[in-house]
């Protein structure tokens, strides 16, 4: 009986340790699932940009994102293989201490069972009762019968109890090790599969490398896009601003909305339903060129052909402009805040119009390439900020 009690305490004790296992177990599968969205979208992309046949950065950028996804499952694919050894492990030693008891259990057991059948073989139960001297003693007997009786019975019922316990053990231990083998063969179809886009990315790169020319020229030109539509920002700052300040004068109405944007940041949702930046805010080494940095005042984002671009807060439309080399700006003001969105077709608002969050502003430009981006930025004042702060985290 000792032995039971001490596997109960010891099962309770693992059972607490298993519910915040189970906790971390859960949020590794919700990261799987996350990464295995985020993958499945890139690999959308890729097969767009992968119709032309032509190398360019934007193929190489959906390369570089899908290897950084593809790695991010495997690191979470190998967590959850490790926590699951774990779990085997205690489900393993559970499983040994239940056999343990059982076979204490039963040993007990058998061992009333034989003194019960010794003591029936010189006189019978009625016999030892009555041959009681007196009341007291046969009071006695009769009592310790009783509770000879139902210890044999408990016996029984902890015997039964504890073999139920070894069963489900048991299944636990079987679902866990096929769980295992399908999560490692999972992760070496992931390893394989990374592999290959390293070798396609290696590819990529050397096919680029030989453009050294090209991709010079069209950093020259991006260089100069960026600043005529950073001028144009910046202009229509200054026709808000009042002589002799940097800030936008706000009426109260545009001071709460300027409130409310900043106590969404981090919360804001993306322009676009699907997609990845592909160039980040500020000085980032060029994807190729060495030594070579670009400068961005916003982030760039690589999305689907004809994905919506939408309003990241609820405005109203500053302007709608056409940038060369940009093809159409919108500006949505929120309260001194601004959000740019540069590369846009199909357009559907117009200056002065009143925006919701996430209404449409127009559609992504695709490039000949096939490759679909547009920048974003967010400025307040003249200042830029960096909009991933801004974005939800997706």
């Amino acid at each position: 009986m000792r032995g039971y009690k001490i596997i109960f305490i010891l099962l309770l004790g693992v059972f607490a340790s298993e519910s915040s296992l189970a906790q971390t177990k859960q949020e590794l599968e919700k990261e799987r699932t996350k990464n295995q969205r985020r993958i499945n979208e890139t690999r959308k992309i890729l097969k767009e940009v992968s119709t032309k046949r032509t190398t360019t950065l934007g193929k190489l950028n959906v390369y570089n994102e899908q290897i950084k996804r593809q790695d991010e499952l495997i690191a979470t694919l190998n967590l959850e293989v490790k926590y699951l050894d774990s779990e085997i492990e205690e489900n393993e030693a559970i499983s040994q201490a239940l056999k343990n008891d059982l076979a204490e259990l039963k040993e007990e057991y058998a061992s009333m069972v034989y003194a019960a059948s010794k003591s029936s073989g010189s006189f019978s139960k009625l016999m030892y009762i009555f041959s009681a001297k007196d009341f007291n003693q046969f009071r006695r007997r009769l009592k310790y019968m009783e509770q000879y009786t139902q210890a044999r019975k408990s016996q029984i019922k902890e015997i039964e109890y504890v073999q139920s316990e070894l069963d489900a053990q048991t299944r636990i231990l079987i679902d866990s090790r096929r769980e295992k083998e399908n999560l490692m063969n999972t992760e070496r179809r992931e390893k394989e599969e990374f592999r290959r886009l390293k070798r396609k990315q290696s590819e990529l790169v050397g096919d680029l490398n030989k453009k050294e020319r090209q991709l010079k020229k069209e950093l020259a030109q991006r260089k100069k896009d960026d600043q005529r539509l950073a001028k144009l920002i910046k202009d229509l700052i200054a026709k808000e601003v009042v002589k002799g300040k940097s800030t936008i004068p706000l009426t109260p109405e545009a001071a709460e909305l300027a409130a409310s944007f900043e106590r969404n940041k981090n919360k804001l949702p993306w322009p676009v339903g699907s997609g990845f930046i592909s160039q980040k805010f500020g000085k980032n080494p060029h994807p190729v060129l060495r030594g070579v940095y670009t400068e961005n005042d916003g982030v760039d984002i690589q999305t689907n052909q004809s994905e919506k671009i939408r309003s990241i807060f609820e405005g109203t439309v500053m302007t709608v402009a056409v940038i060369p080399g940009n093809n159409n700006a919108v500006m949505v003001r929120h309260g001194d805040y601004i959000s740019v969105y540069a590369g846009i077709k199909n357009v559907t608002v117009q200056k002065g119009q009143k925006v919701d969050t996430k209404d449409a502003l127009g559609e992504v430009y695709t490039d000949k390439n096939g490759v679909s981006t547009f920048q974003f930025q967010i400025w307040k004042g003249f200042d830029k900020l960096n909009p991933e702060n801004w974005l939800f985290r997706q």
